[in-house]
C-alpha cells in the first residue's frame, strides 16, 4: 500500500483514497508534487522503491510511523509515513 502511494506520487498519479482527509488537504497539490520531484532524482525510482529498506517501524499517537530508505548511488532519500489503523495514510514526508 505504502509503495503503490509512493508510486503513485513519482509518476503524478497518486490515488487520493490511500490517504485520509486531512493528509489530502496539506499533500495536495503542491507538496505531492515536491514529494514525486524528489523520488524521481534517484536513478532509478521504480526499481529502488520497491527495494527500499525499512529502517524504523514504532507506534505514535495511535499511528504506525514506517521510516524508509532509498538508497542510490551517491544520496540516500528517507521517507517517513504515518497509517491510520484503516490502513490510511495520516502523514508522509520524505528529505
Amino acid at each position: 500500500m505504502i509503495r503503490r502511494a509512493l508510486l503513485g506520487l513519482a509518476q503524478g498519479k497518486a490515488n487520493l483514497n490511500s490517504f485520509t482527509p486531512a493528509a489530502a488537504s496539506t499533500l495536495f497539490p503542491n507538496q505531492a508534487k515536491e514529494v514525486g520531484t524528489l523520488l524521481n532524482t534517484l536513478s532509478l525510482p521504480i526499481a529502488l522503491i520497491f527495494t527500499n529498506e525499512l529502517v524504523e517501524k514504532k507506534e505514535e499517537n495511535g499511528l504506525r510511523v514506517y521510516r524508509y530508505a532509498f538508497n542510490d548511488i551517491g544520496k540516500t532519500i528517507f521517507c517517513t509515513v504515518k497509517l491510520t489503523s484503516a490502513d490510511k495514510i495520516d502523514s508522509l514526508s520524505c528529505n
